[in-house]
């Protein structure tokens, strides 16, 4: 399906969606949530993934707030909390290892993270 904020998105009446897409949340999470869209994760500014050898580290960042709602009682928005966490302990790491550009780029993920919708949803209520 075609997502475009504007657009017809009944689609996604009563769902939980999550886009790595950047600067998805600033119209489209909104108009999703305004068309019955249950939750929304996304990025309301540009944020960059590696694509070196930290490659792994950029995917599993992405990843973890969707793998954990699918496969535990979280609800969504714990699920977006853990996701900001995990970008600040990221963040921390590389401090520790020297590598400032790469904790920079971990901070500017994490803020550019945001939720839209309901914080109480589950798994199991979706």
């Amino acid at each position: 399906a075609f997502i475009k904020a504007g657009n017809d998105n009944s689609f996604f009446r009563h769902s939980f969606l999550y886009t790595n897409g950047c600067l998805t949340a600033k119209q489209l999470g909104p108009d999703l949530i305004k068309q019955a869209c249950r939750a929304y994760v996304g990025y309301d500014q540009k944020t960059l993934a590696f694509k070196d050898h930290r490659q792994e580290l950029s995917i599993r960042c992405d990843n973890l707030g969707l793998m954990l709602f699918l496969s535990s009682d979280v609800t969504a928005y714990e699920a977006y909390l853990k996701m900001k966490e995990y970008l600040t302990q990221t963040s921390n790491r590389f401090l520790l290892l020297n590598d400032p550009l790469a904790a920079a780029l971990m901070i500017n993920t994490r803020e550019a993270l945001v939720f839209y919708g309901d914080k109480s949803l589950t798994r199991k209520t979706l």
